[in-house]
């Protein structure tokens, strides 16, 4: 009885070794990957952007600006001033560092080159752009302008913090 239960064995063995050598007829393999929220502004300060001509005054493009996001809901960017004033404004204010010195009222101005759009200030903050879907890989280009009336400041160093942010809708 043993050795024709081990026949029967070595048979069964023999009958599967081609199988066992050259795999079964079909396999699978699953694939994939993750795509991470992608939030992203980059704001690249231009040449002269911190050395404005505040005795002439002008226009001045003071940044180049990429907003990037994958979000299916789209995105929007705001803007915050440190130096605007409280309530609805049209501008916000370069505060000099010595006392005395008369603050120096200025405009924003944001969008694609050429389109660009005047932007109005509540309490400090702006909506500087809201889209309902996501950017392209390489993103949107858009510039940020300063205007400035021609005037007679005191001689003094000149500043006001813009903050730039962008969130997923």
């Amino acid at each position: 009885m043993f050795l024709i239960m081990r026949a029967i064995v070595v048979i069964l063995l023999l009958k599967a070794l081609p199988y066992l050598a050259y795999g079964a007829s079909s396999a699978s393999i699953t694939v994939g990957g993750v795509v991470k929220p992608v939030e992203q502004i980059q704001v690249t300060p231009q040449p002269g952007h911190d050395d404005l001509n505040l005795t002439d005054g002008g226009n001045f493009i003071v940044a180049l600006v990429n907003e990037k996001s994958n979000s299916r809901n789209g995105y929007t960017v705001t803007i915050t001033s440190r130096n605007a004033p409280s309530g609805t404004s049209s501008h916000s204010f370069l505060i000099g560092s010595a006392n005395g010195s008369k603050p120096i009222a200025y405009t924003l101005k944001y969008g694609q080159q050429g389109l660009e759009k005047e932007v109005s200030l509540k309490n400090g903050t702006a909506l500087l752009n809201t889209s309902s879907v996501r950017t392209s890989v390489d993103g949107i280009s858009k510039v940020l302008k300063i205007g400035i009336p021609k005037g007679a400041p005191s001689p003094d160093i000149y500043q006001d913090l813009l903050v730039l942010t962008l969130a997923s809708n």
